[in-house]
């Protein structure tokens, strides 16, 4: 059973009988929304310094994330505070 959030709060009960498969029409539209929607949260993350980005050896920042063609490459320090919200993401 499932349920979806709409201005914050939960509505509806939904039964889960079958999955999007590999091929499905919806199956892409599901990941980009997926993919958008953990995005956001990554940069919301970052833009509240609640995960560390890496700095460079010239001292620049890097990027936090990178989104390309179903792979998702994350950036960011190795310290338990930046990992720990990686996890809760």
């Amino acid at each position: 059973m499932l349920s979806i959030r709409i201005n914050g709060s939960l509505v509806g009960l939904f039964p889960c009988s079958r999955g999007a498969r590999q091929g499905d029409p919806l199956s892409s539209l599901l990941f980009y929304l997926a993919e958008e929607v953990l995005s956001r949260g990554i940069s919301k993350l970052v833009n509240g310094k609640k995960i560390l980005r890496m700095v460079s050896l010239q001292g620049y920042l890097t990027l936090s994330h990178i989104l390309y063609a179903g792979d998702i490459f994350v950036f960011c320090r190795t310290d338990n505070k930046s990992l720990n919200m990686m996890i809760r993401i």
